[in-house]
Order: C-alpha cells, then sequence, then structure tokens
C-alpha cells in the first residue's frame, strides 16, 4: 500500500484527544485513528508527514501552544489560512474550522480542503500547490514531459487602465484558453494551471508540447482584441500614464510561453524547472508579440508564434 500513496492528499484531524490521519487518493482512502495528547502530537506529527493538520478552533491555541512550535519541522505544511486571530501562533501549519462544522464525513472534509488547497479560487484551475506537487511527482517517476510558463505581457498597464475587474476578465480568459488548448491539443495526462496573478502553467507530453502551446497562442492572439474598449482595439494601444503623469503608450496584450521538458536537460526538481522558465521567460518578453520558446540543454532555439 505504502506504493500507492505518492500522489495522495495527506490530512490529520486532532479532536478531543484522538488524531485521525486519512490519505484519498482519487476515490480510494486509507485511514488510521490512535488516541493522542497534545503532548505527544508533536512526535506523530513527525511520523506520519500529513499534508494538513486539521484542528477544531476550540483546540487551537491549546494544540499549537502545547505541541507546536515556531520550529517545528513541519512549518512548511501548505495550509488554509486560519478564520480566527492567532497572535503570533504558527497558523501557517493548522486550520482552523468553524464552530459546527463536520469532521467526520471525509467526503465532506476533502471537498472542501481540496477545493481550498488544490484549486485556484479565480480560475478554477489547479492552484500552485498542486502543479507543484503534479511536477515533483512526475520527475520522482522518471516521467518526460515539458513545463510551460505562460503569462500576459503589458498585463499591468491593462489593468491599471481599465481596472480589477477586467483584469480578472483577462485573467479568466486566458485560463479558459488555456484548458481549452489542453483538450484539443493535447493528451489525457496533459494538464493547465494557474500559479497566480496572470502566470499560468501547462503541463504536457513531450508530443503535444508543441501543438498545446501553438494552440493556446493562436486563441489568445484571436481574442485579446474582445478585452479592451473597441476604440483602444482599433487604435492597437493603450495610453497609462506612469507614476511622474506621464503617458506612455502599450501596445495589445500579448502572450509569452517559455518551456521547459527535463528530456533536454536533467531537472533536480520544481524550484529548479521554475528558475529556468522564469529566467527563459524574461528573456522572450524581450521580443515583440505573442512569442513560445524552448529551452534545450545544448542550445536554446527561439521560435515565435506564426
Amino acid at each position: 500500500m505504502p506504493g500507492e500513496l505518492d500522489d495522495t492528499l495527506s490530512i490529520m484531524v486532532y479532536e478531543r484527544g484522538r488524531a485521525r490521519l486519512s490519505r484519498y487518493r482519487l476515490l480510494l482512502q486509507f485511514e488510521r485513528e490512535m488516541p493522542v495528547t497534545p503532548a505527544e502530537l508533536a512526535a506523530r506529527l513527525e511520523r506520519w508527514s500529513p499534508d494538513l493538520l486539521v484542528v477544531p478552533s476550540e483546540e487551537f491555541d491549546r494544540v499549537c501552544t502545547e505541541a507546536i512550535d515556531g520550529d517545528h519541522p513541519l512549518a512548511l505544511v501548505p495550509a488554509l489560512t486560519p478564520s480566527r486571530r492567532t497572535g503570533d501562533l504558527p497558523a501557517k501549519i493548522c486550520l482552523v474550522v468553524p464552530a459546527g462544522a463536520n469532521l467526520t464525513d471525509p467526503r465532506l472534509l476533502i471537498a472542501r480542503l481540496a477545493r481550498a488547497l488544490l484549486i485556484s479560487p479565480t480560475t478554477e484551475l489547479l492552484g500552485s500547490w498542486a502543479l507543484r506537487r503534479e511536477v515533483e511527482r512526475r520527475l520522482k517517476r522518471g516521467e518526460k514531459f515539458t513545463f510551460h510558463y505562460a503569462d500576459m505581457d503589458n498585463f499591468k498597464a491593462f489593468n491599471d487602465h481599465y481596472g480589477f475587474e477586467r483584469g480578472d476578465r483577462a485573467i479568466r480568459l486566458l485560463a479558459d484558453l488555456c484548458a481549452e488548448a489542453v483538450a484539443k491539443a493535447g493528451h489525457a495526462n496533459d494538464l493547465a494551471g494557474h500559479i497566480g496573478g496572470d502566470d499560468f502553467c501547462l503541463v504536457t507530453s513531450l508530443e503535444t508540447a508543441r501543438p498545446v502551446a501553438e494552440t493556446l497562442i493562436a486563441s489568445f492572439d484571436a481574442k485579446v482584441a474582445g478585452l479592451y474598449d473597441q476604440e483602444d482595439a482599433e487604435r492597437g494601444y493603450i495610453t497609462v500614464p506612469d507614476r511622474k503623469g506621464k503617458e506612455n503608450r502599450y501596445p495589445l496584450m500579448s502572450l509569452t510561453i517559455a518551456s521547459v521538458s527535463n528530456a533536454t536537460r536533467p531537472i533536480s526538481g520544481y524550484p529548479e524547472l521554475a528558475a529556468i522558465a522564469a529566467e527563459l521567460k524574461a528573456y522572450a518578453k524581450s521580443l515583440d508579440g505573442s512569442v513560445y520558446i524552448q529551452d534545450r540543454r545544448r542550445a536554446e532555439v527561439r521560435e515565435t508564434a506564426g
């Protein structure tokens, strides 16, 4: 059974002197439960290494002060923001559930946690933590894949000019187009995710890397003008003042996609992959228009859409 748990979501629930560990993988569920005092909880956390610790609000202060300190090795465990003020307590490793919340029904609990932890609330694509987890899983299994890092050029100017609501509309459009590109040109295991802001990620097979990227760029270029007022779209740019009040022209938004593959370069983990993609994207954004650029171990080949 241990071999089946690499891609599970592990949740530990501490309530009324008992700790329950649940691991979920699709519809599969594995649980164990045993009596645990607050003094023993820290040791259990280290042994079980859950992805999330859930503590009822009435026990939160006691558990944090008696069982967990700020230097605890689980300080980087991803968690939700607590629903109450916690002062200097290490709230980042705990989830405080509302009073009366049902902790006994695992399906309700996993639905709430999975949505908050794994799904971007703005776009409903996979969130940054879920993306990192998936990339690390594929690297661990030795799978060969392509990681696409995509974002919109001139998005900040668009957001400043039209406001946050229009900015969110642009982000949601790109999210829809990412999902459509994967559905149209990708394989069943390809996926799209939202890192944050106007930064997106697509993880594809080697064979579908180019078709997915080119499909996404073509769709974005075809629809981006619809985000602008008609006059601005026809003119082809907007004017946005800088901090000194000087008006600057910004072309209609374009899309930059920087792609990195572990098939052409050895990748040690997600941080290295993200760093390579970010460096490549920074270069690609200096080019005009929508750009798709690939990283290769021995040579970097620049390619532009169209």
